[in-house]
This record gives C-alpha cells, sequence and structure tokens, in this order.
C-alpha cells in the first residue's frame, strides 16, 4: 500500500491525529462522490466502528430521519430503502 507523502506530513502535522483522520476520510468521499458513476462508499475503519457516524454526518450522508442502528437491522432483514 502506498500512501503519499502529503497524506503523511498532514497526518504527522496534525495536533490532534483523530480528528485529521476524520476530515481526511470527509475530503476523500467527498472527492469520490463527484466521479460519475460511483453510487456508494466502503468504509474500512480497522477496529474504529464507532467513528462512522461521524464521518457520514460530515460528508452529508448521514439520514436525518433514522439512525444508524436502524439503517443497519433493515439492511440486514432486507428492508433498506
Amino acid at each position: 500500500m502506498r500512501v503519499p507523502a502529503e497524506t503523511i506530513a498532514r497526518m504527522k502535522g496534525a495536533q490532534n491525529p483523530e480528528e485529521e483522520g476524520i476530515q481526511m476520510a470527509v475530503e476523500t468521499i467527498q472527492q469520490v462522490r463527484e466521479i460519475p458513476g460511483v453510487s456508494g462508499i466502503h468504509l474500512m475503519t480497522v477496529s474504529w466502528e464507532a467513528v462512522v457516524p461521524e464521518v457520514l454526518k460530515r460528508a452529508g450522508l448521514m439520514p436525518e430521519q433514522r439512525g444508524v442502528s436502524e439503517i443497519h437491522s433493515a439492511a440486514k432483514s432486507g428492508n433498506a430503502s
């Protein structure tokens, strides 16, 4: 896996690396959403699942009417909309 030097420098220079990582994820999601034909994202949290709702919220992808647990339950049962 190749990590760009700019990414490494940004993380090393961050006062709060966790916050910087969240911000970088949000920026990446926003960039990927601009690519024609892309209709989704897959987050690999590497044992940091608790951050997913915040990343989705900041990226503008969190449904306001439904909670994450409700969406997850609906997806597991095949009733996601």
